[in-house]
């Protein structure tokens, strides 16, 4: 009994999802990583776009609302999404300039059927200096215990690169010129 438990939960985490086709396969995946960009403007003005599994979007936004949510569903209503995601997002995703807290402003969320993600993009501005950067991304690490962000910035024609995960969700950059 335990040798046919073991074969079928082989069956099941590793080999089922190379069989999937269509929309199926991009809801089972064991890598749990974003990808968050931003572009920075030294007048004091920045962009900022996040991409995340589509699937983990769902378990996060049905867990944070405590219902059951479907990400398609979710954007595809008239919002857009806003009425789910930006609540979801602002406690979860921060930027600060200095000691100044950036208002993230959301401009789109949308789904990229094809490969399983869910991109969504934010602006935001601030007065004063363009000292310190300081990004906190917890994105799903409430749902996923080895959920890592790949963060890249972008200033003064140089990419900086940092990492969030769990035990370091909040980072800071020196943006010099």
């Amino acid at each position: 009994m335990v040798f046919r438990d073991l074969w079928f939960r082989i069956i099941l985490y590793f080999l089922f999802p190379y069989f999937c086709v269509g929309s199926l396969a991009w809801r089972i995946h064991p890598l749990h990583v974003g990808i968050c960009e931003i572009h920075v403007d030294p007048s004091g003005s920045l962009e900022l776009a996040q991409k995340v599994f589509a699937d983990d979007m769902t378990f996060a936004l049905s867990s944070f609302w405590d219902m059951e949510l479907d990400i398609e569903e979710v954007l595809s209503a008239p919002d857009g999404g806003r009425k789910y995601l930006d609540p979801y997002y602002s406690k979860h995703l921060s930027l600060w300039m200095g000691q100044e807290k950036l208002k993230l402003e959301s401009v789109l969320h949308e789904m990229d059927l094809e490969r399983g993600v869910v991109w969504s993009s934010f602006r935001a501005s601030w007065t004063g200096d363009l000292t310190k950067l300081q990004v906190e991304n917890k994105l799903l690490m409430e749902i996923f215990s080895d959920q890592t962000h790949m963060v890249y910035v972008q200033c003064h024609r140089k990419t900086y690169t940092l990492r969030t995960d769990i035990s370091s969700s909040r980072m800071s950059l020196r943006l010099a010129p």
